[in-house]
């Protein structure tokens, strides 16, 4: 079974960043991709992380495609 909260929280993490809020986009990245509070790398990196059309970006979308896929625990 699929879980679609990912992809919110990716779409949260983009709309925050250009919303200005980085920090809230941190947060919200690392749930996209599994993790419950950001690294210090996504803190850092996350206007690089959520560029469009970016080898990073890429990176990012693809491990929340597998997040979204990953077998639920439980």
């Amino acid at each position: 079974m699929t879980n679609p909260e990912p992809i919110r929280q990716y779409l949260a993490a983009v709309e925050s960043l250009r919303a200005g809020e980085k920090d809230k986009a941190a947060e919200s990245l690392a749930l996209a991709i599994g993790g419950e509070t950001p690294s210090p790398i996504i803190r850092h990196s996350v206007e690089k992380m959520l560029t469009p059309g970016t080898y990073i970006n890429d990176l990012v979308v693809q491990l929340v495609a597998s997040t979204v896929t990953r077998r639920r625990e439980g």
